[in-house]
């Protein structure tokens, strides 16, 4: 059975701040239908569960004011 690579913990981390990161860009840029997908993304790549869980509820929050407050671009 092959196994997996292994993957520092710092890469997977880093991965995760940056996705984070990016999508609270979108949302404070006002385009909560991207946000949404990207916060989605970031939740896949959380390390823990608070991490999950933040991801979560951003993830809700804008997918809750997109078409309601969402600016145009």
């Amino acid at each position: 059975m092959s196994q997996r690579p292994r993957v520092e913990r710092s890469v997977l981390e880093e991965a995760y701040h940056k996705a984070a990161e990016t999508a609270a860009e979108v949302e404070r840029s006002g385009n909560y239908a991207r946000a949404t997908q990207m916060w989605a993304d970031a939740e896949k790549l959380a390390l823990t569960f608070t991490q999950r869980e933040w991801c979560y509820i951003r993830k809700n929050y804008c997918k809750k004011w997109q078409g309601k407050r969402e600016k145009t671009q």
